[in-house]
């Protein structure tokens, strides 16, 4: 382990006055794990997870890149108009955010009655984004179209990493819920087989062998509780190094760059915890992204964030946003070769 990664993780308490405004940046799962148990790197929650996928930004991306700078600031107001009005819905069925992931989010909800609460969500935030989704005015007539997919069981996520806490969601559910997103059209809510039984019947058509949510069902509205006040070193070490710079720039421009982005995958991640167990899958995945933290560290490639997938763990580096060296390309290459010529009990493959 290189000598980067510690010190990254240590030397935290100069963020003391800094919380409040990292704190919207960390889950609130991740917050109340570290108040709990921060020793722990493995915890089951029984709720449902709920990922949500966004169409049309791509095209209203390229309409607004031409604009230069002016397009940079109407896609960041854009982003947030639309992103605000979905998660102030979402949250108010008690979701916590888990990942954003540019034009896609993953949700959880947890607790009393979180089967209903979160098919109640995505069907609201349907209708919310038929009202939001219109971008005429902004993005010359584009108009954005949501798929979601919902899942429901125990739910098994890890935290790993060397030079930040990177909050990591692994197992057969997860991989469900992408798989079920992968396979609903936009404007559709797929259910796994465990919630549409759980479910009022009269809510959930099963065409096509297909769970579909068809009606809203019953179910409680309430917010999440606040986290509350938090230390600013415990949110700091949840956020990657150039993020977390990031967002505490005095003043950030919205702006078009040129990048360079590279997905690595740890597959096989669902076979690996079943066979393994979690004690020892948290050692072989800590492993893993430890590596990666570090290399990115070295070769200054921000590591952007991670995400879920089938089977498997995504992680995202982008050299050239939020910071850059000027040899973007170069150092990405120099970063994933060192990643993928390491050994380790998870198999990686890099693009």
């Amino acid at each position: 382990m290189s000598s980067e990664g510690p010190t990254a993780l240590a030397d935290l308490d100069e963020f003391g006055g800094q919380a409040e405004l990292l704190k919207p940046y960390v889950p609130r799962f991740l917050i109340e794990w570290l108040r709990e148990s921060p020793q722990t790197t493995y915890r089951t929650v029984e709720g449902s997870l709920a990922f949500v996928d966004i169409s049309g930004f791509t095209a209203l991306t390229e309409h607004l890149a031409r604009r230069g700078k002016i397009g940079a600031e109407v896609l960041r107001d854009t982003l947030d108009g639309v992103f605000r009005a979905l998660l102030d819905e979402a949250y108010d069925w008690g979701a916590g955010l888990l990942k954003w992931g540019g034009d896609a989010l993953l949700l959880l909800y947890d607790g009393d009655g979180h089967e209903a609460r979160a098919a109640r969500a995505a069907w609201e935030m349907q209708r919310t984004l038929e009202r939001v989704g219109r971008l005429g005015a902004a993005g010359g007539g584009v108009t954005l179209r949501m798929s979601i997919g919902i899942a429901t069981g125990e739910l098994e996520f890890f935290t790993a990493g060397s030079v930040h806490r990177e909050l990591l969601l692994v197992g057969p559910v997860a991989t469900e819920t992408v798989t079920i997103e992968a396979r609903a059209n936009a404007g559709e809510i797929g259910l796994s087989a465990t919630l549409a039984r759980r479910l009022d019947p009269r809510c959930v058509s099963a065409a096509n062998a297909e769970a579909l949510l068809v009606a809203p069902p019953e179910a409680e509205r309430g917010g999440a509780p606040s986290v509350g006040p938090v230390r600013g070193a415990d949110v700091a070490g949840c956020i990657p190094i150039a993020a977390r710079a990031h967002v505490l720039l005095a003043r950030s421009e919205p702006e078009h760059r040129t990048i360079t982005v590279a997905f690595v995958d740890l597959m096989d991640t669902d076979l690996l915890l079943a066979r393994l167990g979690p004690g020892a899958f948290a050692e072989a995945l800590d492993e893993r992204i430890s590596a990666i933290q570090e290399a990115a560290l070295r070769y200054e490639v921000p590591f952007n964030g991670s995400d879920v997938s089938k089977g498997s763990v995504k992680v995202i580096l982008t050299a050239g946003a939020p910071s850059g060296t000027g040899h973007d390309e170069e150092q990405m290459l120099r970063a994933l070769r060192e990643v993928i010529e390491r050994p380790g009990v998870i198999p990686l493959r890099a693009g």
